[in-house]
């Protein structure tokens, strides 16, 4: 049965995470700007970065047709406290992959900030952020200008220095000329989003500073930085042994805490709902059985084994979150390493005397009663969890876990498995 279970859940969340991610639609609340008139407000598919870039589908209710408008038919589009979107004409030459594109095309880009320079962002086929920037005052008919933070090493006379030159920190230089200030400090400027769009908030500030626009979108989304937490919970695991050894016989089951650290990496270029989630588990488990011998002892004879098992247990596991309330169920599938990192281990042979007790003989290791052991594991993972409303800014998640591993004889015969079921806690201390 609890393989069983086991192969239940892992299916479960292979099932949910492929279905999640097929999904097409993701509607939130929005608004579209048409190009005469007022705001739409309604309904918005909330899609990848790619995705957002060519289309904006939006209903005006929850039961009304889907209507997909171009960059072209719209002033603009955007979610209610979230990414805000405008058109923009993109050049006819793609200066990340430096290949040749169709003439200059309208597209929907991403405003990271606003006022008198605008910075924009946009994702590339390929997954590649790419940044851009038009003051306010500039001709919307004239492709907008983009930041590009080196130059692509197909042209042989280009020098080394050139090619690896933050390019666009020359073009930063020139637009915040009237702000001596802060144009000095575009010399160390990183080529990130936050780092850009900090920069180009202070030069607004600096140009209004009674009235500078706040950002139209906080950089410091926690779905689109790496978190770091600790992880803490109760592990219940069993061992089976099957094949030619006295210890198919044992029931050995173990209950014990686990705790360690995780790390949550978002795949931003693919979808803000999925991420990567890695863990160091600190485990122990404790198994002990007495079982009758088997036949080659003779009648009244016992077997009594307790072993004490330590490992630093490494999963690594593919997250879906789904993206929206204050409770946000997910489902986790992988694999797990596990090095062991203490193993002490008692086997005694017993039998029973005239009193009709049983007389244990003296300890030896499971090594000498079952040849020779395995020091590492490898197994599949899956679980099922919900992120919980934050406390004091940091996720905080429950999750029921179940993992199958290679057990623990290696011997010509003999097969060993284990199977463990988790229930954990998660909080991040990043916010």
């Amino acid at each position: 049965m609890p393989s069983k279970l086991f192969y239940l859940l892992l299916s479960i969340c292979w099932l949910g995470c492929t279905t999640v991610v097929q999904a097409q639609s993701d509607f939130r609340t929005g608004y579209i700007l048409p190009l005469s008139g007022d705001t739409v407000r309604g309904l918005a598919d909330y899609r990848g970065g790619v995705r957002s870039a060519e289309l904006c589908r939006f209903r005006p209710t929850a039961g009304a047709e889907v209507v997909a408008y171009t960059a072209a038919q719209l002033r603009g589009y955007g979610f209610a406290g979230g990414r805000h979107y405008r058109p923009q004409l993109l050049a006819a030459i793609d200066s990340v992959q430096y290949q040749a594109t169709p003439p200059p095309q309208l597209v929907f880009m991403e405003v990271l900030a606003s006022g008198p320079l605008n910075l924009y962002q946009m994702r590339s086929h390929t997954g590649v952020d790419r940044f851009f920037v038009a003051s306010a005052t500039q001709d919307t008919s004239r492709p907008i200008t983009e930041l590009i933070p080196r130059r692509n090493p197909g042209s042989d006379y280009l020098t080394r220095a050139y090619l690896h030159a933050g390019l666009y920190r020359g073009v930063l230089t020139g637009l915040m000329a009237d702000c001596p200030a802060v144009q000095i400090a575009v010399a160390s400027v990183p080529f990130t989003a936050s780092a850009l769009t900090g920069i180009v908030q202070r030069y607004n500030a600096c140009r209004t500073p009674a009235s500078a626009p706040a950002p139209m979108r906080s950089m410091a989304r926690s779905g689109e930085r790496v978190r770091l937490g600790v992880v803490a919970g109760v592990e219940t695991s069993r061992l089976t042994v099957t094949g030619a050894s006295f210890l198919e016989k044992g029931n050995f089951v173990s209950t014990r805490p686990v705790v360690g650290l995780g790390l949550t990496v978002p795949f931003a270029s693919i979808s803000e709902k999925l991420s990567l989630r890695a863990e160091m588990l600190v485990e122990n488990q404790r198994y002990s059985d007495a079982f009758i011998g088997g036949i080659n002892y003779g009648p009244s004879t016992y077997e009594q084994v307790r072993l004490n098992l330590t490992y630093l247990r490494v999963p690594l596991l593919l997250r879906y979150t789904y993206p929206t309330g204050k409770v946000r169920p997910f489902a986790q599938a992988g694999v797990s390493y596990a090095q062991r990192l203490h193993f002490d281990t008692a086997v005694q042979l017993g039998r029973t005397n005239s009193a009709g007790t049983v007389e244990y003989d003296t300890a030896k290791p499971l090594e000498d009663a079952a040849g020779s052991l395995m020091s590492y594991e490898m197994g599949l993972a899956g679980s099922l969890g919900a992120l919980l409303p934050a406390i004091a800014g940091r996720s905080l998640a429950l999750e029921l876990r179940a993992e199958s591993s290679s057990g623990l004889i290696n011997a010509s015969g003999i097969k060993s498995s284990q199977q463990r079921y988790f229930a954990l806690l998660s909080y991040d201390l990043t916010k």
